[in-house]
């Protein structure tokens, strides 16, 4: 696991033969399979004071401290981008931290706020003894899209490929269960 740069790195030395990651702009060595989009959701302790409000608002999530990575970071991009197109300040009071294990015990110990990945925030949410929950607000936070990359011109080893095609045959099912959903 690491950051799609490093990992389009390996790729492009040879030490991996594909990654699931994210192309940057202007990429000519690498081609790309996208596979989804991810959604993200504003993540808080089970018993946070915004849920036991009726409505919440993005003034009400501005007064609570976010736990999100530095400015670079690709999810603290698309968090600050997708406010600056509603036309909403970004957070004042921001936690930095890359480690996801200090974001969960932030939010565990705090009224902090953190958008995560929805999948996984599900994964998590569904298991009443999990102390996080997602906020009931959408502001319409999306990551770009991932993709399986590989090397431009290049084949997969056959057990490359095998195991490829389950991540695709993975990434349709979810993607035709996702649109089944009420």
């Amino acid at each position: 696991m690491a950051t799609s740069v490093h990992l389009c790195d390996q790729l492009r030395d040879g030490a991996l033969d594909f990654a699931l990651a994210r192309l940057g702009p202007g990429e000519n060595q690498l081609e790309a399979q996208e596979i989804a989009t991810e959604p993200l959701s504003l993540v808080v302790r089970r018993g946070h004071p915004l849920l036991l409000q009726p409505r919440i608002t993005v003034d009400d999530l501005l007064r609570h401290d976010w736990v999100m990575g530095d400015d670079e970071t690709l999810l603290t991009q698309t968090v600050l981008s997708r406010l600056a197109e509603l036309r909403l300040p970004i957070p004042q009071r921001r936690i930095s931290t890359s480690s996801f294990l200090f974001t969960l015990a932030l939010l565990n110990q705090t009224d902090a706020i953190a958008p995560l990945a929805t999948p996984v925030v599900d994964s998590l949410s569904g298991n009443p003894s999990v102390p996080f929950v997602s906020l009931p607000i959408d502001l319409g936070l999306t990551v770009a899209s991932f993709s399986i990359v590989t090397r431009g011109g290049s084949h997969l080893t056959p057990a490359a490929q095998r195991l490829v095609d389950a991540i695709l045959t993975l990434a349709d099912i979810r993607r035709d269960s996702a649109h089944k959903r009420p």
